[in-house]
């Protein structure tokens, strides 16, 4: 295509290296393996596969060591496949030196020991799968090498090795360190004994966030910087990103060619998905009709853009062989069908168009454009599907209709209680016959639907994009539902969309190789509108798909720590005391707390019927005292689920949805976790945390992320719900002072002996939480300890001083409790020991005696 010199709007295309590097690579269903940064990124981003993170692995035999890997087409193809370490002494590597002299090389120390130059193998692994297999003969002194079939052997006197480290891409081995890592991605590891015993096999697909466990034992392998494959399934890809002149742009895709025809005032955009290019065309001859509605197909047979106006009894074509419109007609339509559903039928040229809104009236006429008859004719389906529009349809069976959801009511009038709808129809066009097959309950999520959805013929599914149409800045999220049942479930991350009704135009299109799916988002801003395109490998996956069982999501850099281990322990023995007097200290001032929790009156009270007694069951439950724990509603512990950053958001929103009954606001939530980022990178980073917790939510039943009036917070049924620390803080709202209720206050003491609060937690806004709830134990049961009917129940204040001492092992007033009940229960050698082990700890810290003798204590 020829391009125009001057281009009427400001394009900024987002280019993708690693995605346009994945193309065209052999699928074998779902995408799977290991990607390896390498030199397209520098060397703090490179992959490295530590097979061996604990210790060598013992094969006095040898060992065979097979995998599958293909090597990327990139401009350097230089770089370590793979590092076998024996015994700390002896290096075994095979590289990739095919960017200068095409071959693959197996080297032992400073000995090139084979060579395989890629045009004698019967395939190229440049692109493709290719499997190697290197096996160390320990009893004959001799490495094989077999690549795609060709066999060679070395000598080589590997008899006394017996001990072995595994490294794939880059490592950080002391001795052996390298940070060449080759273009490639990996599957199907497998470790053999010298008895051919599969003892090690990775397969490279599910994973944790950075391990991933064999299939034989569940031993442990650590990644850095990994690249999975299978997350391009859970994960949306910016593909591009650009602004375009004008309002209300039209779009269509070529479902071949993965080519979007963005239209856009006098100008047509072509973006190729496939080489990630944009050209801009200008029109030699004539212009497409003058609507404001997205009213654009494309048709393939013919290579032609096929414009069409309800108003008029015509087509507008664009073709590109001449880059000329048919049509020279530039008075403006009306708009009375927007955001209609549409369906081009290619075998017999006909334009299928269904509801749409406009002038305050919803549609449900069904509308035929057939080439042959060149003119309209339309069916009202209302007296079977509600008038609507904001729906989604695609084709089922190369036959059916499905149209699913919307917006609108059963008279069509706006004034009239418009609301969401979540059915699904079959609609036959040809005989117009439709069949209502389900309706769903949301269970109060509230949403409407990208223009087109996908179906599944495999599975017997459909996707949509989904996202509230009550909200501006919102987002959109991939839903999956069943053809022949309601319900869904959310996949991948969720997608940031702008919504302002006629404005936005939100689309989901498929290619024909079936190889991704690609979202399409736009909106006016002014006279501009900003086009987002997305797309995410087929079939698409939910984020815990790709979560490998056993796995654990590990604190960054919480390794880095452990040479510095024994100079913090020191450390925090010096700090010890000076911390525990100004805990002293603070305690007799004003506590300092969250500025929205005054624990524990922030919360209104709930109606003592509700919250007397925690639920029945322990789960679903959100648990932080003596850590962070998080029980689905069957009882599995998800906690592993939840990364250190996206744990932190969760129980950000936890504690302020608690104390507050707001949650926290966008700002709020970029000043804590994301002080560094501008507004649009902490949002991003927002939107990928708030998509997996969404996920992770669902597990737990009825639990809902909401968004108010810009404020986050969770939605749940808390008598549905077990909560250690919102039972606690609930329970001493409803306490009373003039009569103590002691079934109450032993609950409470025993939900709070579990433990400090979020002890492995230690983060700023985390320590005021702590700090507060430390506080607020400690102040309610001292008060409730002089209330007569408690001060002579030696058990329950026995139990008291306990939950006390657990906040604070010097606190006073605990200290006291525990003597004088210990006494009064006739255990006054416990009592004295557990005064002199204060008194011990109390001079070490202040070198001083405590000013309460023992017999003052104890009385």
């Amino acid at each position: 295509m020829k391009k125009t010199g001057k281009i009427t709007a400001v394009l900024l295309i987002v280019f993708f290296l690693a995605s346009s590097a994945r193309a065209g690579y052999a699928k074998d269903g779902m995408e799977r393996g290991l990607y390896f940064h390498a030199f397209e990124v520098n060397k703090d981003r490179r992959t490295s596969l530590n097979l061996t993170p604990e210790k060598p692995l013992a094969l006095s035999g040898g060992f065979t060591l097979t995998f599958d890997f293909l090597i990327r087409a990139e401009t350097e193809i230089f770089g370590y496949i793979l590092r076998i370490i024996g015994n700390e002494t002896n290096h075994i590597d095979l590289v990739s030196n095919t960017y200068l002299y095409n071959n693959i090389i197996l080297v032992a120390g400073d000995r090139t020991l084979l060579d395989f130059n890629l045009n004698e193998l019967p395939e190229n692994p440049v692109g493709k799968w290719t499997q190697a297999a290197l096996r160390l003969d320990a009893v004959h002194g001799k490495l094989e090498l077999t690549l795609g079939g060709v066999r060679k052997s070395a000598a080589l006197d590997v008899r006394e090795l017996n001990r072995f480290l595994f490294y794939f891409g880059g490592n950080s081995h002391a001795g052996f360190m390298t940070t060449d890592v080759a273009p490639f991605i990996l599957r199907d590891v497998k470790i053999s004994d010298g008895r051919n015993r599969l003892v090690r096999y990775w397969k490279l697909d599910r994973h944790g966030e950075e391990e991933v466990f064999d299939e034989c034992e569940k031993a442990r392998a650590a990644v850095t910087n990994a690249g999975w494959e299978i997350d391009r399934h859970a994960q949306w890809e910016q593909r591009a990103s650009f602004t375009v002149a004008g309002k209300y742009p039209k779009v269509a895709f070529d479902r071949v060619r993965n080519r979007f025809f963005i239209l856009a005032s006098d100008v047509l955009y072509v973006y190729n998905a496939a080489l990630n290019v944009t050209d801009t065309l200008a029109f030699r001859q004539g212009i497409p009709f003058n609507v404001e509605l997205n009213q654009l197909l494309y048709a393939e047979a013919r290579d032609e853009l096929l414009m069409y106006d309800f108003e008029k009894n015509n087509l507008a074509r664009f073709r590109f062989a001449s880059n000329e419109w048919d049509n020279n007609d530039s008075e403006l339509s009306l708009s009375r069908y927007r955001h209609h559903n549409k369906y081009y039928d290619e075998a017999g040229q006909t334009i299928y168009t269904l509801g749409g809104y406009g002038f305050h009236q919803y549609s449900a006429l069904l509308q035929i454009y057939s080439d042959s008859l060149r003119g309209w004719s339309s069916v009202d389906l209302s007296a079977h599907m509600h008038p609507r529009y904001l729906a989604a349809m695609g084709v089922w069976n190369d036959s059916l209709l499905l149209c699913f959801g919307g917006y609108g009511n059963a008279s069509g009038k706006q004034y009239v209680s418009p609301h969401n709808y979540y059915d699904l129809y079959a609609l036959n066009p040809r005989t117009q016959h439709i069949r209502k097959l389900w309706e769903s309950d949301t269970g109060g999520d509230h949403f409407t639907n990208s223009n087109s959805l996908i179906v599944n013929q495999a599975s017997q599914t459909f996707y949509t994009l989904s996202y509230p149409n009550n909200v501006y800045e919102t987002e959109a999220f991939l839903h999956e539902y069943s053809l022949h049942r309601p319900g869904y479930r959310r996949l991948a991350n969720s997608l940031p969309f702008l919504f302002n009704d006629e404005e936005s135009n939100c689309d989901l299109f498929m290619p024909a190789d079936s190889a991704c799916l690609f979202a399409f988002l736009s909106c006016t801003a002014g006279a501009d509108s900003r086009i987002n395109i997305y797309s995410i490998a087929y079939p698409p996956l939910s984020l815990p798909d790709t979560l490998q069982a056993g796995s654990r999501h590990t604190v960054a850099g919480r390794s880095a720590l452990l040479p510095y281990l024994p100079v913090l322990l020191v450390l925090l023995a010096l700090l010890l005391p000076a911390a525990r007097i100004f805990k002293r200290k603070r305690r007799a001032a004003p506590a300092r707390r969250p500025q929205e929790t005054a624990l524990p009156g922030a919360i209104s009270k709930p109606s003592p019927a509700a919250h007397e007694a925690p639920p029945a069951a322990a789960y679903p439950a959100i648990n932080v005292l003596n850590g962070f724990e998080v029980l689905d509603s069957g009882g599995a512990n998800i906690t592993h689920l939840f990364t250190f950053t996206g744990a932190q958001i969760f129980l950000l929103i936890y504690f302020k949805t608690i104390h507050n009954g707001k949650g926290v606001t966008s700002h709020e939530l970029q000043k804590i976790l994301w002080p560094d980022k501008d507004y649009e990178n902490a949002q991003n980073s927002r939107n990928v945390y708030f998509s997996k917790l969404r996920t992770i939510l669902n597990m737990l039943g009825d639990v809902r992320l909401n968004k108010v009036n810009d404020f986050w917070a969770l939605q749940y049924d808390p008598g549905k719900m077990h909560s250690d620390y919102e039972q606690i803080v609930r329970n001493i709202s409803l306490m009373r002072y003039d009569t103590v209720e002691k079934d109450l206050l032993r609950q409470t003491l025993r939900l709070a002996r579990k433990g400090k609060l979020l002890p492995f937690y230690e983060t700023e806004w985390v320590d005021n939480y702590k700090a507060s709830y430390a506080n607020m134990i400690i102040e309610w049961l001292g008060k409730l300890a002089g209330h007569p009917d408690v001060w002579n129940d030696y058990p329950l204040l026995l139990d008291m001083a306990e939950v006390i001492l657990i906040q604070d092992s010097l606190e006073e007033s605990g200290i006291r409790l525990k003597c004088r009940s210990l006494s009064k229960l006739g255990k006054k050698k416990q009592a004295l020991q557990c005064y002199n082990k204060y008194a011990g700890e109390y001079a070490a810290m202040l070198n001083a005696r405590p000013e309460l003798s023992f017999d003052e204590m104890a009385k």
